[in-house]
């Protein structure tokens, strides 16, 4: 039964608490993503399994600069990310 695996985190999976794998686990491949608060681009990322091997496409939103760099680097991410204050971005 599909719902017993969001009881137990599995190691492919990047983000802190599971939650990459509980969206996964609704949807399924090639969804779609709003994040907010992107932070690094693979270390505890929400977002870094379902685009780089689940085929998600989506938005990060980010608004310490401290994390730009790493997001630069990374070559596996190439969906869009924002460096802007979340509360000011025009998402329509």
């Amino acid at each position: 039964m599909k719902i017993f695996s969001l009881f137990s985190k599995k190691k492919d999976f990047y983000s802190q608490s599971g939650q990459d794998q509980f969206a996964y686990n609704l949807i399924g491949k090639n969804g779609t993503y709003l994040e907010i608060g992107g932070h690094d681009p693979i270390i505890n990322s929400n977002t870094y399994n379902l685009e780089t091997k689940c085929h998600w496409k989506g938005l990060s939103v980010e608004f310490d600069l401290f994390h730009k760099n790493a997001w630069e680097k990374s070559e596996e991410r190439s969906n869009k990310i924002l460096w802007q204050d979340a509360f000011k971005v025009n998402y329509m």
